[in-house]
């Protein structure tokens, strides 16, 4: 996928009801933080949501662009999520939502320990792409492509490992809950469409129509499970 497709896909994600469930449980523990980093902030929605208080990173500085253009009095910086631009113990808040996967796991929650001053809090969110749910006329075909896609992201297990990353990573009180996103509507269909990415033959192709079937009759079912993780620096 372009930049401008991830950046399409994540528009129409974040607009689902679920997903701005989610995202709101994600704020909750940040609520007294009064200096935040949004780690993989993408287009800069959470950011914009968050304040003055927040300042979002992502390492493509195509997707910091487009942040920047969409919330012009919000703050983001081109960053690696291992290795952040902030002094140690300087940042009350830390929050990633489906970005760990992507990333070198410990490594990314070692970096939020250095930054977060003691009592500092942390939310992380994610899917684990194991374990999406389809319905499809082809289940088969389906118990190939889920695991297939999970095989081509960096850390695909990232979400069931953060509660024992933070841990180790000498976090406390680490809380994992369990929340999710149902898209039964054509909106979901891209979601669907990639989990094919990447994938060939004349199964992959009917299997593939067949979603797009089920999206176009109202039969489309895609449900994805999110854990939502969060730990503190101990004061």
């Amino acid at each position: 996928m372009s930049n401008t497709e991830v950046i399409a896909l994540l528009d129409e994600i974040e607009k689902h009801p679920d997903a701005i469930r989610v995202r709101r449980r994600t704020y909750e523990p940040l609520e007294r933080a009064a200096r935040i980093v949004d780690v993989g902030c993408g287009g800069g929605r959470a950011v914009h949501e968050l304040g003055a208080r927040a300042i979002g990173v992502d390492h493509d500085p195509a997707t910091i662009a487009v942040a920047r253009t969409r919330y012009p009095d919000a703050r983001f910086r081109v960053a690696d999520a291992h290795a952040l631009p902030f002094p140690d113990a300087s940042l009350d808040g830390y929050r990633a939502e489906r970005v760990l996967h992507t990333l070198d796991a410990p490594r990314a929650l070692a970096e939020a320990r250095r930054v977060l001053r003691p009592g500092g809090r942390l939310v992380v969110a994610g899917h684990d792409w194991d374990l999406f749910a389809v319905d499809s006329d082809m289940p088969e075909v389906t118990r190939r492509v889920v695991p297939a896609r999970a095989d081509q992201i960096p850390d695909p297990r990232a979400a069931r490992k953060t509660h024992h990353l933070l841990r180790e990573a000498g976090f406390t009180d680490v809380a994992t809950e369990l929340l999710g996103t149902v898209f039964t509507g054509p909106e979901g269909l891209p979601a669907v469409l990639n989990l094919a990415k990447g994938q060939e033959g004349e199964e992959i192709t009917a299997w593939r129509d067949d979603q797009r079937r089920r999206a176009a009759e109202g039969r489309l079912f895609l449900a994805v499970p999110v854990f939502v993780t969060t730990a503190q620096v101990i004061a």
